[in-house]
């Protein structure tokens, strides 16, 4: 019998297909948990420095399309800014659990403000952020 071992697991290739299928599927979860990343290792997360002006133009949400008027915004952007706003924009449509209908009326530099404060603000007290 050929045996694999990794770190005190086993694996033996010959055994029941079952006891095998569980030592994998134990090195997968375990593997997940000592190489996952957590939220402060996650780049995506930190918070971006928001040197936006005030004022420009807002956000506008259409129900049937999303947010209709991103590259209008992001053209009254210098160049530097258009990339932190539309960051905040990725980040916010990839980890907020919250409607894009909240940005709506919001400006660029209003829009980085609160994908920060998602960033770190407890799931409880998130609604604070808008």
């Amino acid at each position: 019998m050929m045996v694999v071992t990794i770190q005190n697991l086993t694996f033996g290739f010959g055994r029941s297909p079952e006891i095998n299928m569980r030592n994998v599927a134990f090195a997968i979860l375990l593997s997940m948990a000592l190489f996952g990343c957590s939220l402060e290792e996650r780049p995506s997360w930190a918070a971006i420095e928001n040197t936006l002006p005030q004022g420009g133009p807002t956000v506008h949400y259409e129900p049937s399309s999303g947010l209709s008027n991103v590259g209008e915004v992001s053209d009254h952007l210098t160049d530097s800014d258009a990339l932190k706003f539309n960051a905040s924009l990725g980040w916010y449509g990839t980890e907020s659990v919250h409607d894009l209908k909240r940005l709506d009326g919001k400006t660029a530099r209003e829009v980085i403000d609160i994908v920060n404060c998602l960033k770190v603000a407890e799931k409880e007290s998130q609604i604070a952020c808008f």
